[in-house]
């Protein structure tokens, strides 16, 4: 970081700063279903065919859940299958605050919803 400060004596003299660049990026990958064309009522109906409904396990609990476990699975992965996305994270500025979110947070909210910022703008004009 660089400052430069001119030799100006007064209250209303320029200063410049350069600070470095935060370009600092993660990358990350997850696996995730893809719930966009799920189809409910095929699902369902498979899942009333299945070994789960038709021959019920009377062996311990913990087998009938590795049952239970695996024909989900099974079933999740015919109807929904998994799918590996990457992304990219962007670091946050130091400048960011938390106080410069919740004021972004707030302004997306009332920018979404007239009625909202119509309210929000009368409370605030009746207080200053």
């Amino acid at each position: 970081m660089a400052i430069d400060i001119p030799c100006v004596n007064t209250d209303h003299s320029l200063i410049t700063a350069v600070l470095p660049p935060d370009h600092s990026v993660v990358h990350y990958a997850a696996v995730r279903r893809r719930w966009g064309k799920f189809n409910t009522e095929a699902f369902r109906n498979e899942l009333s065919v299945s070994d789960l409904v038709t021959r019920p396990c009377s062996h311990s609990v913990s087998e009938s859940l590795n049952r239970y476990d695996e024909v989900l699975k099974k079933l999740l992965d015919k109807h929904a299958p998994l799918k590996s996305i990457s992304s990219r994270v962007f670091a946050r500025s130091s400048w960011y605050t938390d106080s410069c979110r919740a004021t972004n947070t707030n302004t997306r909210r009332l920018l979404e919803d007239p009625d909202r910022w119509k309210a929000q703008f009368e409370l605030q004009r009746r207080t200053f």
